[in-house]
């Protein structure tokens, strides 16, 4: 099987000193949404289609105890936005929106605590699963009244979604913390049929099949690969392999899709490079040849852990553009 290897990282945008950003989504015409979680902020960043760096535009700041976790594009241009602390589903219609001009969130959902959204996923249209890295488990959220309100139930709950596993809480600053978080990333296959999960707790990469009549779980988890420092990811389903990024590590991992594959694989970070400090998540670009080839990251340059020089870097949306390598296996 062929590999793509990373052949070019490019910074597109950088954002103030100890921003931490946390999840990103690519818009259909090129431009990136990204979330800063602790800072409780929604950024925009134009598409990177000219001279590089561009500038980041702030596109919203939620209340102080909402921090911003993850996006999903349910609709064209319709984006939810889950919140962790005061755990909130936002929606932001940018249908007809142009950049400079407000926007308005409206609530959608409320949480009971102490539910933890983190990353989040389409299984269906109108159908959205969120990893609750609190809990440990898996809600489904029902969308309903054209995406204006929605209903919550428990979708799967599972040990290797734990959180803590005997770690200290994560510090953003010396007032804010918030526990380890088990389940993290999530994304849906759909071409194998399953949802794939990261659990930063126990250092697991996992999958569940999903029943298409239902969408319900069929069967049980599978372990996939033992990665430490686990965060978000994306899928290659053409390669069968996921893109998975280790935050503290300042790694991108590359593991299968498949049980009872030979482990998982630095795809960049490794060796060292100054421009991936603290990747927190993962999207591919919306080109027509961008999917397995051009994803976006953001980094947080270092806040959660510093890099071996002990200096903080500005926080960055980053672009890799991977090549492919012939003659490897996986």
């Amino acid at each position: 099987m062929m590999h793509p290897v990373p052949t070019k990282i490019t910074t597109v945008a950088e954002f103030p000193k100890h921003t931490m950003p946390e999840n990103l989504v690519v818009r259909a015409d090129g431009s990136i949404l990204v979330v800063a979680s602790p800072q409780c902020e929604v950024w925009y960043v134009p598409a990177p289609t000219g001279q590089l760096p561009v500038e980041p535009l702030l596109l919203h700041t939620f209340d102080k105890k909402q921090l911003a976790q993850s996006f999903v594009e349910a609709a064209p241009d319709i984006f939810y936005v889950f919140t962790y602390g005061d755990a909130v589903l936002h929606r932001f219609d940018l249908r007809g929106w142009t950049p400079g001009e407000p926007v308005n969130p409206t609530k959608v959902l409320q949480f009971e605590p102490p539910a933890g959204p983190n990353g989040c996923c389409l299984l269906a249209p109108g159908v959205i699963l969120v990893a609750d890295c609190v809990e440990g488990l898996i809600w489904r959220v029902d969308l309903t009244n054209g995406g204006t309100s929605a209903a919550a139930r428990v979708w799967l709950k599972h040990d290797s979604m734990n959180a803590g596993g005997g770690h200290p809480p994560v510090k953003f600053s010396d007032t804010q913390e918030v526990p380890f978080p088990g389940i993290n990333g999530l994304r849906y296959g759909p071409k194998t049929r399953h949802v794939y999960y990261t659990t930063s707790s126990l250092g697991l990469f996992m999958r569940v099949a999903v029943d298409p009549a239902t969408l319900e779980p069929a069967g049980e988890p599978e372990h996939l690969a033992d990665i430490e420092n686990v965060d978000d990811l994306c899928l290659d389903e053409n390669l069968g392999v996921a893109y998975i990024t280790r935050h503290p590590d300042h790694i991108i991992e590359r593991a299968s899709l498949e049980p009872g594959s030979s482990g998982s694989e630095a795809a960049a970070g490794d060796p060292f490079t100054d421009n991936l400090i603290g990747p927190t998540s993962i999207d591919w670009g919306r080109g027509p040849d961008d999917y397995g080839r051009v994803a976006y990251v953001p980094t947080d340059g270092g806040v959660i852990k510093l890099p071996s020089d002990g200096v903080l870097r500005p926080a960055r949306l980053i672009r890799i553009e991977f090549a492919m390598e012939s003659g490897a296996s996986h």
